[in-house]
């Protein structure tokens, strides 16, 4: 059709709270990139993707229920004063409508997989600043609690840190229904990273490539905000080095100073594959000294947790397991992106170079985490990370040794409703357990297969 960049025609059920089908059923939407405050459609006969996309911005073109009724478009807020099938839906509409600010990241995420991927993210983080992606409307259930780092988790998934790397979306993302979310990597300076592009999709593999090179606007900005961040969930900083830092390790007790006032844990990124050197400060002298001058110049500091790289040697990890015991921190992130490319990776950037994450990671990364876990013995908390896409995959890591799990690539490729898919799933396996407290489930089934042993996450 000509005029407007066209997308696939997107169909989505409208439902509510209760789960039962919307008496519209559903609604047909067209979406429609055009420059952003024109009046009229963009000329343009091609698809505007990448680079091009800049300015743009999203035109739903409501076509009415999928049986052709034309109910769902009567029956939806007139978003202007005339009366035609097609008009802009405004961010003010948007917010008003609960019914539409849900359904917009279903019928987003096409798009967005139609740019270019670092654009894509940015534009998700400013719909979700905007309040865009919606709210969790479902009640908590007291059996997911976890109790970990001296706070109480509503069940055992959070954000990891990569996607508000600036700490600009924090409530809008608590309210989205993780139950913590980590913000960073911040550095002392800002810096622009590395290169573009450093941002690549593998969705053959569910998977994700980046090179980011800790893109930051600096702790200045980034501490008034994060410290300002409401209670509504547990909160984290990760914090790091600028890149060609002269001397890495003096960099973080001021950063982690800067956050103590708010963060419920401090994250040390000291594995990141995409800053030179970077790791070299996972050696365990290293993250002793960096251990030992934040507890010395920061009282009263936060839990202390260091992110460990899945390519860790295994002769390295029992000596960087006990620095980190002996030194004080409180637990482990396991594990960052990994420069290791699996076999039978199918997506065309799966020769880039950068850490690569999602799906691929999922049994590397939890095995790592099972051996940390024994190396540990229950005096670290345990954080797993690296290609949780399903309610298996977090019993998987669960069962490893985690108190908790971070999602970053699969939130990244299906949006919010990943959460209640995920709180879903645990749910359904503990009620073929027969019922009781995740943490409990858990631990039995530890204790069955001579995997503890562990310390309960339950909270009381």
């Amino acid at each position: 059709m000509p005029g407007p960049a066209r997308f696939a025609h997107l169909e989505a059920a409208v439902r509510p709270r209760g789960g039962q089908p919307h008496p519209f059923e559903a609604l047909q939407a067209g979406a429609v990139l055009e420059p952003a405050g024109a009046r009229h459609r963009a000329a343009q006969d091609q698809p505007v993707q990448g680079a091009a996309a800049a300015g743009f911005q999203i035109r739903l073109m409501v076509h009415g229920g999928i049986h052709g009724r034309g109910g769902a478009v009567a029956s939806m807020p007139d978003p202007g004063s005339d009366s035609r099938p097609e008009a802009l839906f405004t961010m003010d509409r948007l917010r008003q409508n609960r019914r539409m600010t849900g359904l917009l990241p279903h019928l987003a995420l096409p798009i967005l997989r139609a740019l270019d991927p670092e654009r894509a993210q940015r534009l998700v983080l400013a719909g979700v600043r905007a309040g865009l992606a919606g709210t969790n409307q479902e009640r908590d259930d007291p059996r997911l609690t976890v109790r970990a780092l001296g706070t109480i988790f509503s069940h055992p998934i959070g954000l990891a840190a990569g996607f508000d790397k600036d700490a600009v979306a924090l409530a809008p993302l608590m309210r989205l229904g993780f139950a913590a979310i980590e913000a960073g990597t911040v550095t002392p300076r800002p810096q622009p990273g590395n290169p573009r592009p450093r941002l690549f999709r593998l969705e053959a593999d569910a998977a994700v490539i980046n090179r980011m090179g800790f893109n930051s606007g600096g702790i200045a900005g980034f501490a008034g905000r994060f410290n300002r961040a409401p209670r509504i969930a547990p909160l984290g900083a990760n914090i790091g080095p600028n890149r060609n830092e002269p001397d890495p390790l003096s960099v973080f007790p001021a950063l982690a100073q800067a956050v103590s006032a708010r963060a419920d844990w401090i994250t040390l990124n000291v594995s990141s594959p995409n800053t030179p050197g970077l790791r070299d400060l996972q050696a365990p002298r290293s993250l002793a000294a960096i251990l030992a001058s934040i507890r010395r110049e920061v009282p009263g500091v936060p839990p202390l947790l260091v992110k460990l790289s899945p390519d860790i040697g295994t002769d390295d990890l029992p000596d960087i397991v006990e620095a980190c015991v002996e030194c004080g921190a409180a637990g482990l992130i396991v594990g960052n992106t990994t420069l290791a490319r699996p076999p039978g990776l199918r997506g065309r950037a799966a020769g880039e170079t950068g850490g690569l994450s999602g799906r691929p990671l999922m049994q590397p990364s939890t095995e790592l985490l099972a051996r940390v876990a024994r190396l540990a013995r229950g005096r670290l908390v345990l954080v797993g990370s690296g290609g949780v896409a399903s309610g298996a995959d977090i019993l998987a890591k669960l069962r490893a040794g985690a108190s908790f799990v971070q999602i970053y690539t699969a939130f990244a490729y299906e949006g919010p409703a990943l959460l209640a898919r995920l709180r879903r799933e645990l749910l359904a396996w503990l009620d073929a357990q027969g019922g009781g407290h995740l943490a409990d489930a858990v631990a039995a089934w530890q204790e069955e297969h001579g995997e503890g042993p562990a310390e309960t996450g339950r909270a009381a």
